[in-house]
């Protein structure tokens, strides 16, 4: 036993110096990265897309152009990484000679990488980066902890079900699966990322509790009550007005800065920065109110960045009403105590 995590590529390249020199290269790095390469290579771009669904692979690592057929074909890569997408999740490097062919909606994906075929170090920057990323092995983690939930859930069921139908199975096992992955997340003694606070992008296109909308350069989030956003049977939410609660820089609040950030500042909700959300603190007495359809349907000029995840949407929720609700009572006279 290495002890070491087993990744397996999938090398595409109808050019046998090509393939002998990636293999190289992926030698190379399992030393320095501490892990095995288990390689599947093609020289057919043809085959290696019918090999997709019977030897699957977390890495890929593809050629752009195919002279296989006779004529060069210049598109024969990007064909095969569309139909790996729609297939799984794979992170990829195009090893090519042919960089030019491939555009930005290509380029820009965070978990895709160009590598000019003359440039053997930036393929191994390229490969380290991806693996370090998490990025190569997140999607079996997340296979073996549904599939351990699966396993255990199933075999354990009693004999006399309390419901002959599916669904009580099935939610069952869908809420299981979903708190596996969640106790499963990332996390360390000190607290958890800022990333941690939001579902980003957003998982419905519905309106939600805890919804985070930018409005030109205003920041709002939803504090209308999940259960008044529910589409019931198809029709119209409760909800004729979403109530929205400002959210604003923190660097224009002036006192009390650190009090803010903790929470313990009754009027303020803090939310941490991430990508395009900066840093914010929701304020409890900066209150509106708009027409459902507008803010849902994006008629005006909101647009839903993120959602607040659990627990943190349900905190907005209570610490509001708690503040909303509050009652004042005349102090009693001291003198009067004695």
């Amino acid at each position: 036993m290495t002890g070491k995590i087993t990744i397996h590529v999938l090398i595409v390249d109808d050019n046998r110096d090509a393939l002998a020199t990636v293999r190289d290269r992926l030698g190379i790095l399992s030393t320095e990265l501490r892990v095995e390469f288990e390689d599947n290579c093609y020289e057919s771009f043809t085959d290696a897309a019918s090999s997709l669904s019977t030897n699957p692979a977390e890495l890929a690592i593809i050629d752009v152009r195919s002279d296989d057929g006779g004529s060069p074909d210049n598109q024969r890569g990007i064909s095969l990484f569309e139909t790996l997408k729609e297939l799984e999740f794979m992170p990829t490097v195009f090893h090519t000679a042919y960089a030019g062919d491939l555009g930005n909606e290509i380029r820009d994906l965070r978990f895709v990488r160009v590598v000019g075929k003359e440039q053997p170090m930036e393929l191994d920057a390229a490969i380290a980066d991806l693996v370090k990323s998490g990025a190569v092995t997140v999607a079996r983690e997340i296979r073996d902890s549904v599939r351990v939930e699966l396993r255990d859930f199933m075999w354990q069921q009693p004999k006399e079900p309390v419901s002959t139908g599916s669904y009580e199975l099935r939610s069952q096992l869908f809420r299981r699966v979903s708190a596996r992955l969640d106790r499963a997340a990332p996390a360390d003694s000190t607290g958890v990322a800022p990333s941690r606070m939001y579902l980003m992008p957003a998982m419905s296109n519905e309106l939600e509790c805890g919804a985070v909308l930018l409005e030109g350069d205003a920041w709002w989030v939803v504090a209308t009550p999940a259960c008044d956003l529910v589409r019931r049977n198809g029709g119209k939410p409760k909800a004729e007005f979403v109530r929205l609660l400002r959210a604003k820089p923190l660097d224009k609040i002036k006192k009390n800065r650190k009090e803010v950030v903790n929470g313990s500042q009754a009027r303020f909700f803090y939310l941490a920065p991430y990508r395009e959300i900066p840093e914010l603190v929701v304020d409890f007495q900066h209150v509106r109110s708009e027409q459902y359809e507008r803010v849902a349907n994006n008629v005006g000029t909101f647009r839903v960045v993120a959602t607040l995840d659990a627990p943190y949407a349900d905190a907005l929720q209570v610490r509001y009403g708690q503040y909303s609700g509050r009652v004042g009572v005349p102090d009693l006279d001291p003198q009067m105590l004695a």
